[in-house]
Parts: structure tokens; sequence; C-alpha cells
């Protein structure tokens, strides 16, 4: 037997196993953990602009780079398995480094013009656990 209720003004089906669908999507938070195919367009991750020396929140989902001394240095910690971030240099009047944990080696992303990107994934399992490089545009890696 289905139970119909309401939540943001849209109509959402659950059925006895307490599985909730809705038409015509949904708009607004979640909170607790999403199980199952999560289909169309998700947006509304966390953002921060650093512009100091420090560590990148595994929070973030986009860390965006705007360092105002000569020389940058950051961190990045090891994630949570399929985790995925994406760093983006938005300022290259000075350079920034990251030193994160990529596939079992400490290695140094280094950011020295406007525009360099890196997108990551974090994996941790059978293998090398560590932040692995899914896409780099003119991040040199040390």
């Amino acid at each position: 037997m289905a139970t119909d209720k309401i939540l943001d003004l849209e109509v959402f089906d659950v059925d006895s196993s307490g599985v909730c669908t809705a038409d015509g999507g949904f708009v607004g938070d979640v909170t607790g953990d999403v199980t199952g195919d999560v289909t169309g367009r998700v947006f509304s991750r966390p953002q921060t602009v650093y512009i100091a020396d420090g560590a990148i929140a595994l929070t973030d989902a986009t860390a965006m780079l705007r360092p105002n001394a000569a020389s940058t240095a950051m961190t990045l910690a090891d994630g949570e398995q399929g985790q995925r971030m994406t760093i983006i240099c938005l300022d290259a009047t000075n350079t920034c480094d990251v030193d994160a944990n990529f596939g079992g080696a400490i290695v140094t992303a280094t950011f020295s013009a406007t525009g360099e990107a890196l997108e990551i994934q974090f994996h941790d399992g059978i293998g090398v656990s560590g932040w692995y490089v899914i896409g780099n545009n003119g991040v040199a890696l040390s």
C-alpha cells in the first residue's frame, strides 16, 4: 500500500518498504544516506575559496585556489571511497602547491596558471589507496 507524503509542495509516493519516488523531480535538502540509483542532474555541492596555507576540507566538492602569498602550500587528506573533488586555480598571481596521497605516494600538484584544474577521485580498497586523477587541465604533478 502506497502512502502519499508532501515535502516542499511536491507529492511523493512511499511504498511499504519505505522507497520514495517523485514525479517531476525533487528540490530540497536531503539529510542522511542516499542509496540506490540517482538519475538526473545533482547540484549544490559545497565549495570554498582558499587564499592561505592550510588544509583543503574533505567536505568541499570544489576547492578554488586564490593564493595571496608568493607560494602557498595546501594539503589534502585521504577521502572516502568514491569521493570526487575538483580543485581549480582562480588566480595565478602566486603559485599554489597541494600535497596529497595520489595512488600511494605523496605527490605535489602545482597550480601556476589561472584556469588550471584537477578532477580527482579517492579509491580505498583493493590495490593502492589514494586520490586518482580523473582529469587534468595543466596542473604539474611531481
